[in-house]
C-alpha cells in the first residue's frame, strides 16, 4: 500500500464548497425520509464536517449521527443487523436498523460523485495519482482533454479516472458515503474484485492517510523450480500491514508477475556480472551525473523515491527487487 498526502486547505475548501449545499438541501427536502431530530442535527456547517473530518475523526461523527436516525441505536446491535442483511436473514428485533438506507439517500455517492462527470474528475485530479494506492500494479491515471470545438472539457472528453475505494464501506457507514478521507483511488481490482464491503476498523487495518511508521513491507522472491520463481512478501506477522496484506490478496496478485516482471530482473542479473552492474550503476552512469532516480526510470521503468512511487506502476515491486538483486542502492 501506498500512503497518500494530506489534501491542501484550498482543495478540501474547493470540495466542500461544491457537495454541503446539495446535500443540505436533500435533508430539508419536502421528501425527505429523515426525522425531524436528524435533520436539527445535520446542519450545514455538521455536513461540512462530515466531508473533510479525518480518518481518526469519522468514527466518532458515525457514532454520533447514528442514533439520530435509529431509536436504541447500539453499536453492536447495528453489526448484528449488517452480518444479516448479508446473509438475507435479519432477526424482527433488528429490523428498525432499515432506517440507515435513509442516510444512504443523503449521502449518495452514485447521485453526487460516481454518475458526476464533473465532480468525479475534479475529485481524480486534485488527488494526482496515476497508480492504485492499494497496489501500485495498475495504472488509474485521470485523462481528460479540451474539446477541439468548444475548448472545454465535457463529458465526451474525459476518458478514465481512477475508481473511489470507500476505506469505511458505504454500505456499513453511510455517513462517510462523501467524505473525503473515505475516498482511496484505486484500481478496480482492488476495490471491486477485492476489499468490496469488507469491514474495516483504524485498530485493524491500516489506512492510507494515516502513515504509521511501524507498519511496512518488502517484496522478494524464491525459487521453485529450475527458472521458476515466486513472489515473496516480507512483513511483521500480528500487524495491519500483515492484515491488510494478506485480505487484499497481494501475494497472489503479485505472483501472477513472478515469470513476468519478476524474472526479467532475475535475468538481468544473471545476463551481466554484479561487477558489471556495480561499474555501470555507481560509476558510469555517476559521472555523467545521472541520478539515481534518473537511472531507475530510464532503465527500469520505475521511480526510485518512495514519494514518488505513485507515478508509476510496479515501482515499490521492482525497487525492492532490485535492491536485493544488486548493489545500486
Amino acid at each position: 500500500m501506498l500512503y497518500l498526502p494530506h489534501p491542501s486547505k484550498q482543495v478540501l475548501d474547493d470540495y466542500h464548497k461544491k457537495l454541503a449545499p446539495k446535500i443540505f438541501g436533500k435533508v430539508n427536502a419536502a421528501d425527505s425520509k429523515l426525522n425531524a431530530g436528524t435533520k436539527r442535527h445535520l446542519t450545514l456547517e455538521k455536513i461540512i464536517e462530515i466531508l473533510v473530518a479525518k480518518p481518526n475523526d469519522l468514527m466518532q461523527l458515525h457514532l454520533e449521527i447514528m442514533p439520530k436516525v435509529i431509536q436504541g441505536f447500539t453499536e453492536v446491535d447495528y453489526l448484528s443487523y449488517i452480518e444479516g442483511k448479508r446473509a438475507k436473514n435479519i432477526p424482527n428485533h433488528l429490523k428498525r436498523y432499515k432506517n440507515v438506507n435513509k442516510l444512504l439517500d443523503i449521502f449518495d455517492y452514485e447521485q453526487f460523485i460516481s454518475k458526476s462527470k464533473t465532480r468525479s474528475y475534479t475529485l481524480a485530479k486534485s488527488l494526482n495519482r496515476n497508480t492504485c494506492t492499494y497496489c501500485n500494479r495498475l495504472y488509474t491515471s485521470t485523462i481528460q482533454y479540451k474539446d477541439a470545438v468548444t475548448g472545454k472539457i465535457n463529458s465526451g472528453t474525459r476518458i478514465t479516472r481512477p475508481q473511489f475505494d470507500h476505506w469505511y464501506a458505504h454500505s456499513i457507514f453511510p455517513v462517510f458515503g462523501l467524505s473525503f478521507y473515505n475516498l482511496i483511488p484505486s484500481c478496480s481490482v482492488c476495490n471491486s474484485s477485492v476489499k468490496g464491503d469488507d469491514m474495516y476498523h483504524l485498530s485493524t487495518h491500516i489506512h492510507p492517510y494515516i502513515l504509521e511508521k511501524d507498519q511496512h513491507f518488502k517484496f522478494s522472491y524464491s525459487q521453485r523450480g529450475e527458472a521458476s520463481y515466486a513472489v515473496e512478501i516480507l512483513v511483521d506477522p500480528n500487524t495491519k500491514m500483515s492484515r491488510f496484506l494478506s485480505e487484499m490478496k497481494m501475494k497472489e496478485i503479485y505472483d501472477a508477475h513472478a515469470d513476468l516482471e519478476l524474472k526479467d530482473l532475475i535475468d538481468l542479473k544473471k545476463k551481466y556480472s554484479e561487477n558489471y552492474l556495480d561499474v555501470l550503476f555507481n560509476e558510469t552512469l555517476n559521472h555523467f551525473q545521472i541520478s539515481k532516480t534518473e537511472i531507475y526510470r530510464m532503465i527500469f521503468g520505475v521511480e526510485y523515491s518512495v514519494n514518488d512511487f505513485h507515478k508509476r506502476t510496479f515501482s515499490k515491486f521492482k525497487t525492492d527487487i532490485l535492491h536485493e538483486l544488486m548493489s545500486i542502492d
